[in-house]
């Protein structure tokens, strides 16, 4: 399928979804059809049994869901919220003021929700779909028991029940996982209501401190971090001055990472007096492991400074002076990139925003933010390290396709959105503190904007936390803000965000705080690229004091998924200059894109047949024809002629080397310096002889062939690369040693700027693609 009908397609579904949802919103209000036990007991066998067929054949299943649609929270107190029974239940309708109680009577089920059959006090039942529940999104039917066991009393706050796709069921959906609330028979607002039937409990629950402290010891050791959490604090609840159960509590919040929930637990323990050696070495070490967790590297130094001596406190010493360094600016580039090669996220590195930036408003953007240089900045300058406030990659279960409309930015997404935002939520649920930092991000154009001021104000000192939930979370808004700033980080390739169409297996997504106040430009001043999951933003131009410092959301050969991608993101299509040449100009764009399309399809079959997918030099020459007479006339950087010129110089060095022509090889070259000049590269020199006698000439080897004003990172940069790469082994075989130095010393230049990490981190990431190629060697890493 072509890229447009797929975009065409893609907007026809969101535009059902949204016609559906619409359609939804008019429907006047009705008593609630309560479905018999026998259906529903029927959809969960159903249900159950295509699971397990799925899961036992590995078929493949499409599932559908839709996010934007402007999901409600509670913000109501349980305590202010009056108790509402099933059969007086309206649909489609959210019951203000009003709460449910139901019983858990069957096993739940997974699909893209929790699905849960539960009962009312009078025995009526229904199904409630729960989603974004923290950390059973991706999970199995064990850990599911442990949280929805039969008989487990819930509280659905200001429940909404409504209407299933046939209409002859309804339903009640939970979209904030704060409006499910879990209660223990003995809560107090338990007290006196009777139940209508009788349900034999899957497990007896404890009744003591001490049986809850075994129940969470048990739990956390295998690994279920949550409930053994969940334990523990209603252990508290029964013996609040029990500093072994929350000891134990902020172990669990460390694995989860909720640091804040873990530090507070920590100094909570530290606070009792006459604590045994022990316990006191315990919560020491775990406050200052939380401290580190929070990046307070400074703190949890001193801690850890001050801990008896062992393996593991020496470790973290190391780390805190390493991480003080880098939230200096001083980072080994080449380590966090082979961290980034092995590690699946949670890389352990410092973030570092540059003094020379500063966040400020930006009244070209419709009244909007950006990130401005606060004194002149250097090309190549280091100026962002970020890691990911939350990040995900693309593993749908059971070789699942999720089809995910967002029906506010009509961008069609997969699985890897919903983990996103599941992630999310899941660290605001444990750390309610950074709720602020999130906040503070741009959530679309129907939402005000946030305060100037950011990093926004410090948050409150942490407090002990139960894991119950009971934080209102809107999910609303945490749908806006992933929307609208998230990130797809690729490996060894630079700035390319969520696109209109579905990610492929193993892409990945990722919402930042810092990087996501940088505004997009076509024509950018800066690039980000990712090391795994962490973002890395440094200059490509000088800028001036006070001009705002931009990044590419998107590159991308087709133009109109281009756009609509970065529309989606914004609220609003692109005007820079760029964007309206190519507006003015829109017959030939898409002219040359179909007609690059056409040529990666001869390339594909050149390659099924075992050929050279450029084909031969008459083929590779035909196409730069055709590019050449399709370009209008501009000084913009021009993606497809840079190919076409780039699959030239590789067609005719192949049969430069096949024949032994060094004619070729300078034929090779030409075509290598007219794709660096389609690139958008200036001033190149493009001599194909030089001599070297002499010191001047000795001294113009260290000499930049090119302009070192702007790299064009409109163009791949690792193709850049290997331009240039090339054109020094080319120099290198005409014996042209003054010329392949500086070549590649260009191509060091170019790498330097881009990425950092100095002669180790080049030689790192470019050792296959420069495998076998003739360069010059003992050259100093060094360049004027």
């Amino acid at each position: 399928m072509q890229a447009e009908d797929q975009a065409k397609l893609m907007m026809a579904m969101v535009e059902s979804q949204r016609a559906k949802w619409a359609a939804e919103r008019l429907m006047r209000p009705s008593p609630i059809l309560l479905s018999s036990r026998s259906w529903l007991r029927s959809e969960y066998d159903a249900t159950s049994s295509q699971h397990r067929q799925i899961r036992s054949t590995n078929a493949m299943v499409v599932q559908t869901a839709f996010i934007g649609a402007e999901p409600e929270f509670s913000a109501t107190p349980v305590s202010e919220l009056r108790e509402i029974s099933l059969r007086d239940m309206l649909a489609p309708y959210r019951h203000r003021g009003r709460y449910l109680l139901a019983r858990v009577y069957l096993p739940p089920a997974k699909s893209l929700s929790i699905n849960l059959y539960v009962e009312d006090r009078q025995g009526d039942a229904i199904l409630v779909t729960v989603y974004n529940y923290p950390r059973l999104f991706h999970t199995g039917d064990e850990e599911l028991n442990l949280y929805f066991p039969k008989g487990r009393i819930i509280l659905i706050r200001e429940p909404w029940a409504k209407p299933d796709g046939g209409l002859a069921h309804h339903f009640i959906r939970v979209d904030s996982p704060s409006d499910l609330v879990l209660l223990d028979a003995s809560e107090p607002i338990l007290r006196e209501k009777k139940w209508q039937t009788e349900i034999e409990a899957t497990r007896r629950l404890p009744t003591s401190a001490e049986e809850f402290r075994v129940q969470g010891n048990a739990l956390f050791r295998r690994e279920l971090f949550v409930p053994a959490a969940m334990a523990w604090s209603r252990g508290l609840e029964l013996d609040p001055d029990s500093f072994v159960l929350q000891l134990n509590r902020s172990q669990a919040y460390l694995k989860l990472r909720w640091f804040g929930a873990a530090l507070a637990d920590a100094q909570a323990v530290l606070s009792h007096s006459n604590l045994n050696p022990e316990i006191l070495q315990k919560a020491a070490f775990r406050a200052a492991s939380a401290e580190y967790g929070l990046g307070h590297y400074e703190t949890a130094l001193s801690r850890f400074l001050s801990l008896e001596s062992c393996a593991e406190r020496t470790a973290y010493i190391l780390k805190c002076q390493e991480r003080l360094q880098e939230a200096r600016g001083v980072y080994s580039m080449s380590g966090l990139f082979e961290a980034g090669q092995t590690t699946q996220g949670d890389i352990d590195v410092a973030d570092y925003s540059s003094p020379a930036i500063h966040v400020g408003p930006a009244p070209n953007r419709r009244g909007g933010r950006g990130v401005f240089a606060t004194r002149d900045i250097e090309c190549g300058e280091l100026l962002v390290v970020a890691k990911p406030f939350a990040s995900t990659v693309y593993d749908s279960p059971d070789r699942s396709q999720v089809i995910v409309t967002n029906l506010q930015t009509s961008a069609v997404h997969n699985f890897t959105t919903l983990a996103l935002m599941h992630k999310v939520t899941m660290r605001l649920f444990g750390c309610p503190e950074e709720n602020k930092l999130i906040s503070a991000l741009h959530s679309g154009p129907c939402v005000p904007e946030p305060s100037l001021a950011f990093p926004p104000s410090a948050p409150p000192p942490p407090a002990p936390t139960k894991p119950s939930f009971r934080t209102d979370v809107d999910v609303h808004k945490i749908e806006n803000i992933v929307s609208h700033n998230c990130f797809t980080p690729k490996r060894d390739n630079p700035s390319f965000i969520v696109s209109v169409q579905p990610a492929k297996a193993q892409d990945s997504l990722a919402l930042y705080a810092m990087p996501s106040l940088f505004n997009h430009s076509c024509l950018p001043n800066a690039l980000w690229v990712c090391f795994g999951d962490i973002m890395i933003i440094r200059s490509i131009e000088r800028i001036d004091r006070g001009r705002e410092i931009t990044i590419s959301y998107s590159l991308m050969s087709d133009k109109k998924l281009q756009d609509a991608a970065i529309e989606s993101r914004l609220g609003a299509k692109c005007d820079c200059a760029r964007c309206a040449f190519d507006s003015e100009n829109v017959t030939a764009t898409q002219n040359l894109y179909s007609l690059y399309q056409e040529n990666m399809q001869n390339k594909l079959q050149r390659m099924m047949t075992g050929q050279q997918p450029w084909g031969s030099r008459t083929e590779a020459n035909r196409y730069l024809q055709q590019v050449i007479r399709l370009l209008p006339q501009s000084n913009y950087p021009n993606l497809q002629l840079f190919l076409a010129h780039e699959d030239l110089m590789q067609v005719v060095e192949q049969e430069a080397q096949v024949r032994g022509d060094a004619s070729l090889v300078i034929v090779g070259i030409r075509h290598g310096f007219d794709a660096l000049k389609a690139a958008g590269l200036s001033d190149i020199d493009t001599r194909a002889t030089m001599g070297a006698r002499g010191s001047v000439s000795r001294n113009m080897a260290h000499v930049i062939p090119f302009s070192k004003a702007r790299v064009p990172v409109e163009m791949p940069v690792m193709h850049l690369l290997q331009i240039i790469a090339h054109i020094s082994a080319a120099f290198k075989t005409l014996s042209q040693r003054l010329l392949a130095e500086r070549w590649l010393r260009g191509a060091w230049w170019v790498h330097e700027t881009c990425f950092g990490g100095g002669q180790a981190l080049f030689d790192i990431r470019m050792r296959q693609a420069l495998y076998g190629m003739p360069l010059p060697t003992d050259v100093d890493y060094s360049w004027e």
